[in-house]
C-alpha cells in the first residue's frame, strides 16, 4: 500500500490531533465550523484517540494480512483441511477489503 495520508506517529494533545510533521486534523460539523464532532468532551477525546492512532492501525491490518498470506501458503503446501483453509481466505480476504477502503479503492 502507498501510503497517502500523513505518516504517523500522531499525537493528541487538548483534542487536536496532529502529526510530527506539524499537519493538523480537524473534524468538521456541517456549517464548515471546525469543532469536535460531539458535545461529550469524552466522546471527543476519544474520537482524537482513534484517529490519532490509525497509522498504526493501517500497519497491523497489513501485518495481519501479510500473516495470513504466509498462513494460507504454508497451509496449502501441508495439504490442510479445506474448511480451515475457507476460513483463513475468508479472513484475509476482509482484511484485503478493508485495506482497499482504506486506500480510497472501494466503497
Amino acid at each position: 500500500m502507498a501510503d497517502k495520508f500523513t505518516p504517523g506517529p500522531w499525537a493528541v494533545s487538548a483534542g487536536v490531533v496532529a502529526a510530527k510533521n506539524g499537519a493538523v486534523c480537524g473534524i468538521a460539523r456541517p456549517g464548515g465550523m471546525m469543532r469536535p464532532a460531539s458535545d461529550s468532551a469524552d466522546e471527543a477525546m476519544a474520537n482524537a484517540r482513534l484517529i490519532a492512532a490509525a497509522p498504526e492501525l493501517v500497519a497491523a491490518l497489513q501485518t495481519a494480512e501479510m500473516d495470513y498470506a504466509d498462513l494460507e501458503r504454508y497451509m496449502r503446501a501441508a495439504k490442510e483441511s479445506a474448511p480451515m483453509m475457507a476460513i483463513i481466505a475468508t479472513r484475509r480476504a476482509g482484511l484485503r477489503a478493508l485495506l482497499a477502503r482504506i486506500e480510497g479503492h472501494a466503497p
